[in-house]
């Protein structure tokens, strides 16, 4: 049976793949979160695909997750890698942006976890401009909250 659990990583790895973000120098959290290969680990099914996450260094919160999608030539293999690291209480997933065009950075979200699965919080794109231009003295661009 699939769990809530699995689903909820298939849509974290889906989201980073595909979506605008707030970036990163570094990857965000203070250490690794050492990864349960039966937790973080399998072979299941999300919408319209079937995706394959591997824990690579279950010590160092290296995950890797596999898909098939179509796209506009046909169906496309996909394949994201990323870490989980912590701060204090606080979860992260990190993935480096592939673009050879820019500075290394690194996307990233918050993950809470729970018992049997688990919530993922990314920034919104727009607010989060808005509130580091708050944050550096302009308060004429006051973000609004949704």
């Amino acid at each position: 049976m699939i769990s809530i659990y699995k689903i909820m990583l298939v849509s974290i790895f889906l989201i980073l793949a595909g979506c605008n973000a707030v970036f990163t120098p570094k990857p965000l959290g203070d250490k690794a979160v050492q990864l349960n290969t039966e937790e973080w680990q399998g072979t299941w099914l999300a919408p319209e695909m079937v995706v394959i996450t591997t824990v690579l260094d279950k010590d160092k919160g290296r995950l890797q997750a596999a898909w098939m999608e179509r796209g506009t030539n046909g169906v496309e293999m996909e394949v994201l890698e990323g870490s989980i690291r912590a701060s204090g209480d606080i979860m992260f997933i990190n993935t480096r942006d592939d673009n050879p065009n820019v500075e290394p950075r690194y996307l990233w979200m918050v993950l809470d976890k729970f018992e049997n699965h688990f919530t993922v919080w990314s920034a919104n794109l727009e607010q989060f401009k808005a509130m580091v231009l708050l944050m550096a003295g302009c308060p004429a661009r006051r973000p609004t909250m949704a």
